[in-house]
């Protein structure tokens, strides 16, 4: 037996782990496959008889438990993981070690996209979507894949495709699928757009036959719209803060590609123009640290010669979050979650208020006071701005004995992912910040960083008044969703979030406050302040229980 790989259980004895048996039943007592870390094996539910996948020498990881708790219908479910127990090691004579992991999930019939990849753009184009749609939802709920490839993609036989191997590739990372900042020490700029290039990755292999490592020409084998490789070039940008920083962004890209005409392949591999259309099918406590991408590490690299496209690719500057509208976000909207939810019920109301703030690009205040639900209606929001691309979310856990201060700079040190870091480390993240955003800002990146990691102790007015600036800095590239939970009525975090939607020039920023409440009612929103020289009208705020406006 190779270490860590347990060797084949006897085919006179079928291993019972936990509700399920080792063997499908229908077919010989083989495994599927067998790589280095274990072996995929078929199976059954032990009184149901309903078919499975079993991998043996797998442990299940955080990201794949975290995966799997949100029941999306792209990613394939997880029924059942543990170790193997000493009586099912005893019954297999030790085929099976106890202790061993093993991981139960859902068996699909239609292969993966290694297996069977799209042929056409036809085919590609429904897949990319569904992928950056689940992609944005685990995404929004702090969940990274970081091994996308394409035998992590199964199809099922409706034509749906599902994500599987959440985690497992942080260690057993592909080279061909991995972006720069994963080939290095560089955990803190993991994030979306880590993903996004793997599926960047994905694509390119799909559309040119192989894999843009070394990025070889674009030469397609199959019809693509002209756009096509400006989008891949800005998936795969060598700088995390260059590429496609949520699904829901590199969706609304993909979604306007039919409108920058096509190209067809030559029969000589070349591509040359076309005159006709082409139309293809349409086919939580982490969340909050998912901020920008700061690493210097990555900020300084330039384009590699090889490189094309830049100009290319600055066709899609007009889908930054910040200069869409209420359209705009209702569309993302749509496409992520094609049910709409009750507009009458608080979260209508509460999705109404927050689109005012991306429609006006003014700042605005709302309160919640509930005894229970409060902060789940909060953090629902906080996940749909996030999935839709609407908005960079930041949650402040409020303390009474702490004040405002330490709260802010804790889920800022989360955002920028600088935990750890000294006040200069953290001034270093934000200097190397290639967004735009913190380029263009005034930021005294110093007394930031010194106020951020605890290395400054000057008055709260300056402090906040420098987290202010940072603030406006990040609403330059989307709006902001500020979430600051148990709030009492007078706190200084009211304060300051009235402070914010007050500043001039204004700036979209939506803070939305849960305030402790003892009774039994339910969550509602109670209040909602904006600033007294916009003169534009809020939405009528009620509740179909019976809610105080």
């Amino acid at each position: 037996m190779r270490e860590g790989v347990p060797d084949v259980p006897s085919t006179s004895t079928l291993a019972r782990l936990g509700e399920f048996v080792l063997g499908a039943p229908m077919a010989t007592n083989a495994p599927l496959a067998t790589g280095a870390r274990g072996q995929i094996w078929g199976g059954h539910h032990a009184t149901q008889g309903t078919p499975v996948v079993i991998k043996l020498g797998t442990a299940l990881s955080a990201q794949a438990r975290a995966a799997a708790a949100l029941h999306h219908v792209g990613v394939v479910e997880i029924l059942d993981s543990g170790n193997v127990s000493l009586e099912t090691a005893l019954a297999t004579r030790g085929a099976l070690l106890e202790g061993s992991p093993y991981v139960v999930m859902e068996r699909l019939s239609g292969g993966s996209l290694k297996d069977r990849p799209p042929s056409t753009f036809f085919e590609l184009r429904p897949i990319l979507k569904q992928l950056l749609c689940v992609l944005g939802h685990v995404h929004a709920n702090g969940v990274l894949h970081l091994g996308l490839k394409p035998g992590n993609v199964l199809r099922t036989l409706t034509g749906l495709v599902k994500l599987t191997d959440f985690g497992l590739e942080s260690v057993f990372w592909a080279a061909e699928y991995s972006a720069p900042e994963q080939r290095g020490a560089h955990e803190r700029d993991h994030g979306p757009w880590t993903d996004l290039y793997a599926l960047g990755c994905l694509a390119w292999t799909f559309t040119c036959g192989r894999p843009p490592r070394g990025r070889p020409p674009f030469i397609p084998i199959f019809e693509v719209p002209v756009g096509f490789e400006a989008f891949l070039n800005r998936l795969l940008h060598d700088c995390p803060g260059h590429r496609f920083q949520r699904a829901a962004d590199a969706l609304a890209a993909l979604e306007i590609l039919d409108d920058l005409g096509p190209r067809q392949v030559s029969a000589f591999g070349g591509v040359e123009a076309l005159t006709s259309s082409f139309e293809a099918p349409v086919g939580a406590e982490n969340i909050w640290a998912v901020g920008p991408t700061l690493s210097s590490s990555f900020a300084a690299v330039e384009h590699r010669p090889e490189y094309r496209g830049e100009a290319a690719v600055d066709g899609f500057s007009g889908l930054r979050p910040a200069d869409f509208g209420r359209a705009e976000l209702e569309a993302r909207l749509r496409a992520i979650s094609p049910e709409p939810f009750d507009l009458e019920s608080e979260r209508g109301l509460l999705w109404e208020a927050f689109s005012l703030v991306i429609d006006s690009g003014q700042g605005s205040l709302s309160l919640l006071r509930g005894r229970a639900g409060t902060s789940g209606l909060a953090a629902w929001l906080g996940v749909l701005a996030h999935e839709t691309g609407a908005a960079t979310v930041l949650r402040v856990k409020h303390e009474a004995t702490t004040g405002l201060t330490e709260p802010l700079a804790s889920c800022f040190r989360r955002h920028l992912r600088s935990d750890g870091l000294d006040a200069r480390g953290t001034a270093d993240r934000l200097r190397g910040s290639s967004a735009s955003s913190f380029r263009d800002a005034r930021l005294d990146a110093d007394q930031l960083a010194a106020f951020i990691s605890g290395d400054d102790d000057e008055a709260s007015n300056d402090r906040h008044r420098v987290y202010a600036d940072y603030l406006r800095a990040l609403g330059v590239e989307r709006p902001v969703l500020l979430i600051l939970e148990d709030v009492r009525e007078g706190d200084d975090a009211l304060v300051f979030a009235a402070s914010l939607v007050e500043l001039a020039p204004p700036f979209p920023i939506f803070c939305l406050a849960t305030l402790r409440h003892e009774g039994p009612s339910p969550p509602s929103v109670v209040g909602q302040h904006a600033p007294s020289t916009s003169g534009r009208s809020q939405p009528k705020l009620r509740d179909p229980s019976g809610l105080a406006t």
